[in-house]
């Protein structure tokens, strides 16, 4: 399902005193989204006779390239369907969470919290690790291209990589530092990659999941040998209370 068959279908939900709707507005200006022009996603929230506008979360989140998948000459990229699903879940969970105590304000900031996404608010923290620990092991020119590059290139695959450039030795000393001094970006990325697939994010919804948690635990005791879970789940969540809401 395109953007605009979701925009003609006007679909609206109503619950309790509150209705949001997909907003099919004219004058928004089409953008990119992995090399093809759509308006981008908007939502209005309705409550007590006052609205509010809020662009998708997830739309600027997965509009990354990034985020697009190259297999040869082919591209795959998430379909406006799957951020779709992703805003109707979290929406309904924020109106039902606040219940009687809802209001615009407190949505708003509910809202901007549970859609953030941990792998990417730990990634800014771990590329400048990364810059600093090349940068001392001689390498400054190339950590530097590092850190300017990483808005279209995924971190993640660069220290993937890394194991192909690097001695085993030099690698292994990389990870024990990344794992034991960097934000949790590493694992987090290989939990929603392995578990998830595709696309690659984990917003704190999701996080917050007691199975989601529960999985998490299980795979890094299956993955990630002398990490201990229950430090790397308390480290998790020591990033989550930096979210302001």
């Amino acid at each position: 399902m395109g953007i605009d068959e979701i925009f003609d279908q006007k679909k609206s939900w109503v619950m309790s005193k509150v209705s949001y709707k997909i907003i099919d507005e004219q004058r928004l200006q089409d953008v990119d989204y992995h090399g093809k022009m759509v308006r981008p996603l908007y939502f209005k929230l309705v409550y007590a006779r006052k609205s509010s506008t809020f662009k998708s979360a997830f739309f600027n989140q997965l509009t990354k390239p990034k985020h697009a998948i190259h297999v040869g000459a082919a591209r795959k990229v998430p379909t406006i369907d799957q951020l779709f699903k992703k805003e109707q879940q979290v929406i309904n969970f924020i109106i039902d969470k606040l219940g009687d105590s809802f209001s615009l304000p407190l949505f708003k900031a509910e809202y901007g919290y549970y859609t953030t996404d941990l792998i990417e608010f730990t990634e800014g923290l771990f590329n400048e690790f990364l810059r600093i620990y090349l940068t001392d092991e001689g390498l400054p020119s190339f950590a530097r291209s590092l850190f300017e590059g990483n808005k279209t290139v995924d971190i993640y695959q660069v220290v993937d990589d890394l194991k192909i450039c690097f001695k085993a030795e030099s690698y292994s000393k990389l990870l024990e530092n990344a794992y034991n001094l960097a934000p949790p970006y590493l694992v987090l990325h290989n939990f929603a990659r392995t578990i998830k697939k595709w696309p690659v994010i984990l917003p704190v919804i999701e996080w917050e999941q007691k199975d989601t948690r529960e999985l998490f635990v299980r795979h890094i005791k299956e993955n990630f040998k002398g990490i201990s879970p229950e430090t790397t789940l308390y480290e998790v969540d020591r990033y989550v209370k930096r979210i302001s809401k």
